[in-house]
């Protein structure tokens, strides 16, 4: 995969994904969605505008993600690891759930090139940019979404000098344990600035997320997705669906994953 699809439009929807979805279903599920994101500029380059099909399998305390056939992420609270796969370059990033802080010490000592010093100050100005507060505004708005009942949210999203704005359709008929997914899905975003609040105001967001258009603007650039929920089955994952691939190269600090 090359460098700018990660970095600009792969790994800013995993962002949001990890902060702004409060749970999708309990163990033994299979989720399909479809991400639509409209076409971009880049470093003065224009990336087109892509579909890309995201396949969820979720079992106990566990939970994986394929992208395409490119990428993958995967969730091991029974480790207390998150895995980022590349797939092209049989690459992958660890770290723990709860050690996106360390993550983030790690690559701002590699930045300094063993400064301790500097890697001080590169840290406190990545924890700045990553400064969160989210707004959650329910709207008296329903509708049907394929067989699903769905209410509307509105989500203001303000982190470091970038925002978005997330209109947001969830519905409750589909029957999930809220607790568990929510624990997993955003143990690894715990050391953000502004973290806990957020995730006290995500609270106001009842059922699960069906339908989402995200407009998303960081660094002088705006993103536009559609991401929609096509299918959720029962299920059993496929027999070592949670492991690591065999001969997969490990990749410290993640500063340069995908590129």
């Amino acid at each position: 995969m090359n460098g700018n699809r990660f970095s600009h439009r792969s790994g800013l929807l995993v962002l949001l994904l990890v902060l702004i979805v409060p749970a999708v279903v309990c163990a033994g599920h299979k989720l399909t969605s479809v991400v639509h994101t409209d076409s971009m500029q880049v470093a003065g380059q224009t990336i087109p505008a892509q579909n890309d099909t995201t396949v969820t399998w979720l079992a106990k305390d566990m939970a994986r993600a394929d992208q395409g056939d490119t990428m993958s992420f995967i969730v091991r609270a029974d480790q207390d690891k998150l895995f980022m796969i590349d797939h092209i370059r049989k690459e992958y990033v660890e770290m723990p759930l709860i050690g996106l802080h360390g993550m983030m010490e790690q690559m701002a000592l590699e930045q300094a090139g063993g400064d301790k010093e500097a890697a001080d100050l590169i840290l406190k100005q990545m924890k700045s940019m990553m400064q969160m507060k989210i707004t959650v505004t329910p709207a008296n708005e329903t509708k049907k979404i394929k067989e699903w009942n769905c209410h509307k949210y509105n989500i203001d999203l303000q982190i470091g000098q970038g925002g978005a704005t997330i209109e947001t359709w969830t519905t409750e008929d589909i029957k999930a344990d809220w607790e568990m997914y929510s624990r997993i899905s955003h143990a690894a975003m715990a050391q953000i600035p502004g973290f806990g609040e957020a995730m006290e105001e995500m609270k106001k967001i009842k059922g699960a997320i069906v339908s989402q258009v995200v407009v998303l603007e960081m660094m002088g650039q705006r993103m536009t997705s559609h991401n929609n929920l096509i299918s959720v089955e029962e299920g059993t994952p496929p027999v070592g669906h949670f492991d690591l691939p065999k001969d997969y190269k490990a990749i410290k600090g993640g500063g340069s994953f995908g590129g």
